[in-house]
């Protein structure tokens, strides 16, 4: 029998993950952490879900549903916060973890490898999933791959996956990180994403020890391994023709091997005339409509909205910024011009939450109900 919660009531994991969270950054104390409020883990209850120890038990609203939201590579629970509200709102009950390595500085990340952030999320999950009827999956960059990691062992207790931006195929420099590793390069310090065009990101470590990226290039080796694993299963993916991080062909191949259950789709940001097949999953939104001031999507953005307080478009990133400019992807055809610089947000991030909510509502078995009411 699932328990019911109390409002504004933490739950265990929660708790949990907060103190370790808060003991590990005690042990890095004397190295520059990331912002705190950016890095805790959080949840959010839905709004119907509300309870009241004063109510009569018998009327009590109870939550079924779940989503997991997993942040990126040397990112924090932050970049989940757009997204999370906009599952919140729709009645889901939202839950963004702090991976392991992550949320207070680079030198956390020395010893902590794939395994180790698949044992923290499965212990996660297996709390989470004593809780409620049915668990859905987001992953953003890295947290994409770790949740096609965790469905391909847990198929049967995940209702869908939504994928932003998984990295399925990264640069080529990737090849070389195993060898450098092993010739004692391991820790080698490694700039981010974040550090590109001189904007600060203050939910996201600006480097990275070297051997870090192997746990993104382990977790492509088992997907690739495995290459139509997710057969069946409910895929959003998203993904961005203009991506600087993430190469968009894998992503590509994968949705075509693993679309198979009627629901699936892809969202992809690309010129207008981008060829694509089975048309009926995919929908295309060019990239020239993302406004007059911006060249085309950025990685690190995806998942954000323009109203955010710290990366939106009012944010501080901008303000000093010429009057005239682009907000783009920084890739090699712009290296040579000017008042080009990263994006870290989605101008489209209205219309993509309503495709996302869709989706998850449209594969939901589970609704809200007062816990004795007659089925």
């Amino acid at each position: 029998m699932k328990e019911n919660f109390i409002k504004n009531t933490k739950s265990s994991w929660l708790i949990q993950a907060q103190s370790d969270l808060n003991q590990t950054r005690q042990l890095f104390k004397n190295h520059n952490l990331l912002d705190l409020q950016a890095s805790l883990p959080f949840e959010i209850w839905p709004e119907n879900s509300n309870q009241d120890l004063n109510q009569d038990q018998n009327k009590i609203i109870k939550t079924k549903k779940a989503v997991v939201l997993i942040h990126g590579f040397l990112g924090t629970p932050y970049f989940m916060k757009s997204l999370a509200s906009i599952y919140a709102a729709q009645g889901f009950y939202c839950y963004a973890p702090t991976l392991p390595g992550h949320g207070v500085c680079p030198q956390a990340l020395k010893n902590i490898g794939l395994l180790d952030i698949l044992k923290f999320l499965n212990n996660t999950l297996d709390q989470i999933q004593t809780q409620f009827e049915e668990v859905h999956l987001c992953g953003f960059s890295l947290g994409a791959l770790l949740a096609l990691l965790l469905t391909r062992t847990r198929k049967k207790t995940i209702q869908s996956i939504t994928l932003l931006a998984p990295p399925l195929g990264i640069t080529k420099f990737s090849k070389l990180i195993p060898p450098l590793s092993k010739m004692g390069f391991s820790q080698m310090p490694y700039p981010s994403a974040a550090s590109l065009n001189g904007l600060k990101n203050p939910a996201m470590y600006s480097w990275h020890p070297l051997s870090a990226a192997l746990t993104i290039l382990d977790g492509m080796k088992i997907i690739h391994d495995n290459p139509s694993a997710w057969n069946n299963i409910p895929i959003f993916l998203i993904a961005s023709y203009s991506d600087g991080v993430v190469k968009l062909q894998p992503l590509l191949d994968f949705f075509a091997q693993n679309n198979t259950h009627p629901k699936s789709k892809l969202r992809l940001y690309a010129p207008e005339k981008f060829p694509l097949s089975n048309l009926n999953k995919i929908t295309l939104i060019p990239e020239n409509t993302l406004g007059p001031h911006i060249k085309n999507l950025s990685h690190i953005g995806l998942a954000i909205s323009p109203e955010d307080p710290w990366l939106g478009v009012d944010s501080p990133q901008y303000q000093n910024l010429p009057k005239h400019y682009f907000l783009a992807e920084k890739l090699p055809i712009h290296l040579f011009q000017k008042n080009i610089f990263r994006i870290f947000y989605n101008p489209d991030f209205k219309n993509l939450a309503q495709d996302l909510t869709a989706f998850l509502i449209s594969d939901s078995k589970a609704a809200f109900k007062a816990v004795g009411d007659q089925p």
